[in-house]
């Protein structure tokens, strides 16, 4: 018998999705969408978890909400950054915690 779907979780599910331009990874069995554009920029982060098939908005990029980023993960540890906002254009690049506290000072 298959798993049923909350309405949250649904909701999680087309926030995760609806979004152009957005970074995709995968870290300790995890899948994540980030950042994009929808139609704002975006910086937030949505984790997939394809054991329990469900979506969970994570801890917010702490950098400028953004699209056209990119990621990549090395040795487990998954990074993001560059893409733009506009007329911007970012150059940086941050390690990403999926399971960090979010601090607005950082």
């Amino acid at each position: 018998m298959g798993k049923s779907t909350t309405d949250a979780q649904y909701a999680n599910f087309k926030a995760a999705v609806t979004r152009a331009d957005a970074v995709g990874f995968s870290v300790n069995s995890m899948g994540y969408i980030a950042t994009g554009q929808s139609p704002q920029y975006q910086n937030s982060i949505y984790q997939y978890d394809p054991v329990g098939l469900t979506w969970t908005k994570m801890t917010p990029f702490e950098g400028a909400p953004r699209s056209q980023a990119v990621a990549f993960v090395l040795d487990g540890r998954a990074y993001l950054g560059t893409g733009g906002n506009g007329s911007l254009r970012f150059d940086d690049m941050e390690e990403f915690q999926p399971l960090a506290d979010y601090d607005v000072n950082n």
